[in-house]
C-alpha cells in the first residue's frame, strides 16, 4: 500500500479523478455544475486530511458561501452557513477554508463610525482569514449622509480612516480577492447628492485592491459616471441590473473604459438595444482591443423590431470567450467581427434571423476559426418555420459552425418528432458531449445508435424513452439477453440521461429503457426524472430491478441504483 509520503506527490489531475471515484460520481450535470448529495459528500470528508493537494480539490468541491452579519447597533457579527450540509457545519477544521465567497451584511454608520472595525476585532473573528475565499460581495443600506447617528455628525477625516482600516482589514481577511461586488439600497441613495463622499471614497479603495468591482443597481452606475478618478482604466465590469432602468448609464461607463476593459458581464433586465456597446452617443464606434471575455444576457428578450448594422466597425477583435444571452441584436456580424483567430468558446441562441445572418456574411467556414474549441447553441426556436426548413437542414447548420470544435452542447427546446431523423447526422461528430433535445422522445434502439455515434457524449436530455417499436429477433421476456448478446458496451463516457415531464415517466417501458442501456453502458450512472416525480420513478426502478428477469444482472445495476437514489433524495 502506498505511504502518504507518496501520495503527496500525485498530480491534481490523479487527486481528482481519486475525488470522483470516492464521491461516487463525477458531480457532472446540465450546465457543468457540480452537485453532489450530503451522502456523496461525507464520504469525501476523510480525504481532507491526507495532503495539501486533497484539501485543495475536495474544498474547490464543495464552493460554499460564508456570510456575516455585522451590526454596529448590536456590537454583534454573526456568521451565517445556514446553507452548508450538516456534515461540514459539524467539521472539527476550521470552516473558513471552505468558503470560495464572502458576503458582508452591514450598515454606513457601522463603516463610518469605526464600529465595523472594532466588532471584526472581537472573538471569534479577530485575525480570522478565509484564504480560499476570492470573491466579496458587501450589501448595506446608507442612511442621510453625515446625520449618521441620532442627528450627529461624523469627522469626514476620522470617516475617512475608518473606511482605510475597514478597507484594509478586508484585504487580510481574503488574502487571494480577486472580486468585489457592491450592493447599495437605491431606495436610500440619491446618485446626484454631492456629499454622499463616503460612498466615494469607500467604493475607490475597494477598487483599488484588486481593479474589478461588480455592480447591482442602475443607481450606482450612475453614481459611477460621476467618478473620473475610479471609472478609468477599468479592466473588469460586472453589471446586474436589479431594476428598470440605468442601462444606458452603464452603457456609457463601458464605452468609457473600453481601450483597457479586459472582461465584460452585462445583464440588463429592461428592453434595451446592445448597440451602445458598438455606437457611442456621438455616433462614433468603440473598440475593445483588449477584452476578451464578453457575456451579454437580458432578463426579457430585447424584442428588436428594426436590427442595426454596423459596417464600418470592429469592435471585439481579441475575443477569446463570448456567450450571448438572447436573441442576436443586430443585422450584421459586428459581435463576431476580428475575433476569428482568437474566439476559443462560443455560446449563443440560434434564431432564424441569426442563421440568416451568419449565412450571409459567412461567419463561419470550415477554417475560419481554428481556435474554436468549445461551442454551445441552445434554443433553436423558430429555424424550421423561415430560412431552415427542415430538421436535417437545421443539423446540418448547427454543424457546420466549427466543425473542428473538441466540445459541443446542443440544446434545442422546441426539438419536435420529425427532428429524430436528423440524429442520425451527428455520426462523425464525436465532439459533441451535451446533447439536450427535451421535446423529443426517443426508443431505446435510437439513444444506443446515439450513443455508438457519440462516443464523448456525457450529458443526454430527452422525453422518457420508448422500447417500440422491438427488434425483430427480440421479445419482451428476453430483452436484457438480447441486449447484452447484440451489443457490446457503447459508452465509457456517459454518466448521466435526464428525462423531462411525460405521462410515461415511471412506467415500465421506461425504467425497462434506462436498465437495459445500464448493462451494456459501464459508465452510466445516473436517470434523473423531474424533481415531481422522482419517488414514483426510484420506486418503479429498484422494483423492477429485483424481478427474475434482471436479478441475475443486478451486480451491473447497483451503480445506476445507488446514484439514482442518492441525487433523488
Amino acid at each position: 500500500m502506498p505511504s502518504i509520503s507518496l501520495i503527496q506527490f500525485l498530480p491534481l489531475r490523479v487527486v481528482q479523478r481519486i475525488v470522483d471515484y470516492v464521491a461516487g460520481s463525477d458531480g457532472i450535470l446540465f450546465g457543468g455544475v457540480a452537485n453532489n448529495t450530503e451522502e456523496q459528500r461525507a464520504l469525501l470528508i476523510p480525504l481532507l486530511w491526507v495532503c495539501s493537494n486533497f484539501r485543495a480539490v475536495v474544498y474547490a468541491r464543495f464552493s460554499r458561501s460564508y456570510g456575516l452579519q455585522i451590526s454596529g447597533s448590536t456590537d454583534s457579527v454573526r456568521g451565517m452557513r445556514s446553507s452548508w450540509p450538516v456534515c461540514l457545519r459539524q467539521l472539527d477544521c476550521p470552516t473558513q477554508h471552505l468558503a470560495r465567497e464572502l458576503f458582508i451584511f452591514t450598515d454606513v454608520w457601522s463603516i463610518c463610525s469605526g464600529r465595523a472595525l472594532d466588532i471584526l476585532s472581537l472573538a471569534p473573528y479577530n485575525g480570522c482569514v478565509f484564504p480560499m475565499a476570492c470573491q466579496l460581495k458587501l450589501y448595506f443600506n446608507p442612511p442621510p449622509p453625515l446625520q449618521l447617528r441620532g442627528g450627529h455628525s461624523l469627522d469626514s477625516d476620522y470617516v475617512q480612516t475608518n473606511i482605510i482600516a475597514f478597507v484594509q482589514r478586508i484585504r487580510l481577511m481574503m488574502p487571494v480577492l480577486r472580486e468585489i461586488g457592491v450592493s447599495i439600497n437605491h431606495y436610500s441613495f440619491d446618485p446626484s447628492r454631492s456629499n454622499d463622499w463616503w460612498f466615494d471614497s469607500l467604493v475607490t479603495r475597494l477598487y483599488q485592491i484588486v481593479g474589478r468591482i461588480a455592480y447591482e443597481s442602475p443607481s450606482m452606475a450612475t453614481r459611477m459616471t460621476l467618478l473620473p478618478d475610479l471609472v478609468h482604466n477599468l479592466a473588469h465590469i460586472d453589471y446586474y441590473a436589479i431594476m428598470d432602468g440605468g442601462n444606458e448609464q452603464i452603457l456609457d461607463l463601458v464605452c468609457q473604459n473600453s481601450p483597457t476593459l479586459q472582461s465584460l458581464v452585462i445583464t440588463l433586465r429592461g428592453i434595451s438595444d446592445l448597440s451602445g456597446l458598438i455606437q457611442s452617443v456621438d455616433g462614433s464606434y468603440v473598440s475593445y482591443p483588449c477584452l476578451h471575455t464578453l457575456k451579454a444576457k437580458q432578463w426579457m428578450n430585447p424584442g428588436i423590431s428594426h436590427r442595426l448594422a454596423f459596417p464600418g466597425a470592429l469592435p471585439f477583435p481579441a475575443l477569446r470567450y463570448l456567450s450571448i444571452g438572447y436573441d442576436y441584436p443586430f443585422d450584421d456580424d459586428s459581435m463576431f467581427r476580428g475575433s476569428a483567430a482568437t474566439l476559443e468558446y462560443l455560446e449563443m441562441k440560434l434564431s432564424s434571423a441569426t442563421a440568416a445572418m451568419l449565412c450571409k456574411y459567412g461567419v463561419f467556414t470550415p477554417s475560419s476559426h481554428p481556435r474554436l474549441q468549445c461551442v454551445k447553441i441552445a434554443q433553436m426556436s423558430d429555424l424550421f418555420a423561415n430560412q431552415i426548413s427542415s430538421a436535417a437542414e437545421c443539423m446540418r447548420f448547427i454543424l457546420s459552425i466549427a466543425p473542428g470544435a473538441s466540445v459541443r452542447e446542443i440544446n434545442s427546446r422546441s426539438a419536435s418528432p420529425e427532428f429524430q431523423p436528423a440524429l442520425s447526422l451527428l455520426d462523425g461528430y464525436a465532439c459533441i458531449q451535451v446533447l439536450s433535445l427535451p421535446g423529443l422522445r426517443v426508443s431505446l434502439w435510437d439513444a444506443i445508435a446515439l450513443l455508438k455515434s457519440l462516443p464523448l457524449l456525457l450529458d443526454l436530455l430527452t422525453l422518457p424513452p420508448c422500447l417500440e417499436p422491438l427488434p425483430v429477433d427480440a421479445s419482451a421476456d428476453n430483452l436484457p439477453l438480447y441486449t447484452l448478446n447484440r451489443y457490446s458496451p457503447i459508452s465509457s463516457r456517459l454518466r448521466c440521461w435526464q428525462l423531462g415531464p411525460h405521462s410515461s415517466i415511471a412506467s415500465l417501458e421506461t425504467v425497462n429503457c434506462v436498465l437495459l442501456l445500464a448493462l451494456i453502458c459501464p459508465s452510466f450512472e445516473q436517470a434523473s426524472p423531474p424533481t415531481s416525480d422522482r419517488a414514483r420513478f426510484v420506486a418503479a426502478m429498484a422494483d423492477l430491478a429485483a424481478t427474475d428477469r434482471f436479478q441475475p444482472h443486478y451486480p451491473q445495476l447497483q451503480r445506476l441504483l445507488r446514484d439514482t437514489w442518492l441525487r433523488c433524495n
